[in-house]
């Protein structure tokens, strides 16, 4: 139905059925590929965001071992 409404809206002509889905085809390809770019970035930002809490965490619980090592001495 999406592709239908989307080919009577830029001027679809009977007669030109291949060339059109060749364009068709063509387009929809590319918003594909920034698609999954795009949900590709998403997934690699929230995994370094999460490692960098991850690192910043490592770093407090160091500082507080550290801490109790060295009063208990």
């Amino acid at each position: 139905m999406f592709l239908l409404a989307a080919a009577l809206s830029i001027g679809f002509k009977a007669g030109a059925g291949y060339e059109w889905a060749h364009r068709a085809v063509l387009g929809l390809g590319v918003v594909a590929l920034f698609a999954g770019a795009f949900v590709a970035w998403c997934i690699t930002r929230s995994l370094a965001r999460s490692a960098r809490e991850a690192d910043l965490i490592s770093q407090r619980l160091d500082r507080l071992f550290k801490t109790f090592k060295a009063s208990d001495s």
